[in-house]
């Protein structure tokens, strides 16, 4: 006679028995009464509630191995009742561990309406090329996987074994996930699931993280998230792949955000295409060093974070919903944002292109990547914590609009930063480095605070004005009088500045009453070149302003205030002889121009026929 492991308060659970006698077993204190059926689980579940309100205990057949590997889902004696629950309702049970990991192998098609596993002790998984055929037809009830967490200990339930619809009409139902403990627990999908359709109902209260390691593991399926404290890994970083998801995700009422994580190996990426939709928020995070890319128009409406060390790059800003905030955070490194290629689209508006999106830094050091792109933000960046700092990469531009709040750094990496704000500082508080290759420029201004220096390294390059965006020379101003730091020009840092009519050129307005604020550390090279169309006039040109000589230390002049070391004009203004001078505190620049060699050739010889008739009349 069979029988179960598990009871219902004194209500035993009845399975279908051949014997006519009833019959109570001791041990588990059950008692069996003959029938050509059993009770449903479900019929059970009503009852319990509606008399007692307590959580009904999971009954089913329970897998008898709790440690080693390999162990035969299909073989009648390794579960209690003996025999291999199989159909439409049937209720799996795998109980806790005796060592860290156990697992069984399925190698065909069983029907489940339930499955238990236990994870208090140890992690399972179940192996093979099997399918797991789930009651997705059922009028009332949705099959279910239900995990139990250890209550500090995070462990995990990996699924090669695929899982498929039930055969038959009806409405095909979701596969509700539930579970219960404190500590974290990990669904792994790994098989081929493309054979079920129900959808996934994540409907736990407790952590849960739940991996699609391919997109045959998610196969069709929208992912509902129910629970809020929920991460979803995509991609397998076990294999050196790109993965790709075109699903649906979305966040039914209740749920006030989710974790989407890439789960690709370091150096390559997962690319989701579907929609994330509901009312919460979503985090982007990496679990092994991948990156993330999104092309979805998603419509969530709840918060934006990206943290950690992910590379995550957007084609469009509706990737990132419709509410009011981005946010990053450091979690061990920083992230970085990767603008697609041809993307454009200002970060600080929403999709509509006039709503102001807040872009909160919070603790990041946050690079972002313009590639070729050439970028602008309207609206200021946040930087609410004191670690904050933006760095610039990508051989593009980015232009900033904004009195910007970044307090620890502004760094230019790769290409062009231009701040062209109007009030405050367009890089925030902190630290102001250019690197090798890369230029600052723009017609705002630049406020560090306490001891933050401006550093020009070798190869950078300070070029005040945006002559692209205003077709004018335009001026950057320094403003170092909050600052025990400096203007640092490193030997080899260039300066580029372009030249107007009316001797106006781009200007560079040093504002500091400490001497020595603008250190020359070797020799800077100075770039020059006309503003597109100008045909440029002999005269004098102020490049720098500043309150007086001692402002500057490391040029060197001569007794007429020449300079002579420490700056020197490079190429660029051919037909010109050029001079630099010293003048109050201003960088001046003094062009003549250089006759061309048709007018030296005529000079030359009107000088000789002088000569000649002078020789004559001395005759």
């Amino acid at each position: 006679m069979k029988q179960t492991d598990g009871k219902l308060g004194s209500i035993p659970i009845f399975q279908q028995e051949t014997s006519l006698m009833p019959s109570f077993n001791r041990s588990t204190k059950s008692l069996f009464l003959p029938g050509r059926f059993r009770l449903k689980l479900l019929s059970l579940a009503l009852v319990g509630c509606a008399l007692w309100g307590n959580v009904i205990p999971v009954q089913g057949e329970t897998f008898n191995p709790t440690s080693g590997t390999g162990h035969s889902w299909t073989a009648p004696s390794n579960w209690s009742p003996e025999g291999v629950p199989d159909a439409i309702d049937a209720a799996a049970i795998f109980q806790a561990t005796t060592t860290t990991t156990a697992s069984a192998s399925l190698t065909q098609t069983v029907q489940l309406g339930s499955f238990t596993v236990d994870l208090t002790s140890g992690s399972w998984s179940v192996t093979g090329s099997g399918k797991i055929q789930w009651n997705t037809s059922a009028p009332t009830v949705n099959p279910s996987i239900h995990l139990k967490a250890h209550a500090t200990n995070a462990r995990s339930l990996t699924l090669e074994a695929g899982l498929i619809d039930a055969t038959g009409p009806g409405l095909k139902k979701g596969l509700d996930i539930t579970g219960e403990g404190a500590a974290r627990v990990t669904l792994n999908f790994q098989g081929d699931n493309s054979g079920f359709t129900g959808g996934f109902n994540l409907k736990s209260t407790t952590a849960q993280t739940i991996v699609f390691s391919t997109a045959q593991s998610l196969g069709n399926n929208e992912v509902r998230v129910f629970g809020s404290s929920y991460q979803l890994r995509f991609g397998n970083n076990a294999s050196d792949t790109n993965w790709s998801f075109a699903n649906h995700i979305a966040m039914e009422d209740g749920a006030a955000k989710v974790g989407i994580y890439s789960n690709a190996k370091s150096g390559y990426t997962t690319t989701l295409t579907g929609v994330v939709s509901g009312k919460g928020g979503v985090e982007f995070w990496s679990y092994y060093g991948g990156g993330l890319e999104l092309t979805g128009e998603n419509t969530y409406e709840g918060t934006t974070l990206i943290a950690g060390g992910l590379r995550l790059t957007f084609h469009d800003v509706s990737n990132f919903g419709t509410g009011d905030t981005i946010s990053f955070a450091r979690s061990i490194s920083d992230p970085t944002l990767i603008y697609a290629e041809g993307n454009t689209q200002d970060l600080t508006l929403k999709a509509d292109g006039i709503t102001r999106r807040t872009v909160d830094l919070r603790n990041a050091q946050v690079r972002i990547d313009t590639g070729l792109n050439d970028v602008t933000f309207t609206n200021a960046l946040s930087g609410s914590q004191a670690d904050s700092g933006l760095i610039k990469q990508g051989e593009g531009t980015l232009r900033l609009r904004g009195a910007n709040g970044q307090r620890a750094l502004t760094t230019v990496e790769a290409g062009t930063l231009l701040i062209n704000n109007t009030t405050g500082s367009g890089t925030g508080t902190g630290q102001v480095t250019i690197n090798a290759g890369a230029v600052l420029g723009g017609t705002g201004a630049a406020r560090p605070d306490a001891d933050r220096s401006i550093t020009v390294e070798a190869g950078g390059t300070l070029a005040p004005g945006d002559s692209l965006e205003t077709n004018s020379v335009g001026i950057l101003t320094l403003d170092l009088s909050n600052t025990t730091g400096r203007l640092v020009l490193e030997d080899d840092s260039r300066l580029a500045f372009e030249l107007a009519s009316g001797l106006l050129s781009d200007q560079l307005v040093i504002q500091s009453e400490s001497a020595g604020s603008v250190s020359f550390e070797g020799t800077t090279t100075l770039h020059l070149s006309p503003l597109a169309g100008v045909t440029l006039e002999e005269g004098d040109y102020i490049l720098f302003q500043a309150g007086g000589d001692d402002i500057y230390t490391g040029l060197t002049v001569d007794g007429e205030h020449r300079i002579t070391g420490g700056l020197l004009i490079g190429p660029g203004l051919a037909g010109y002889q050029s001079s630099l001078w010293l003048n109050d505190g201003d960088i001046v620049l003094s062009l003549q121009a250089i006759p061309e060699p048709s007018s030296l050739a005529m000079l030359s010889a009107m000088a000789a026929l002088i000569v000649i008739g002078r020789f004559r009349r001395r005759r």
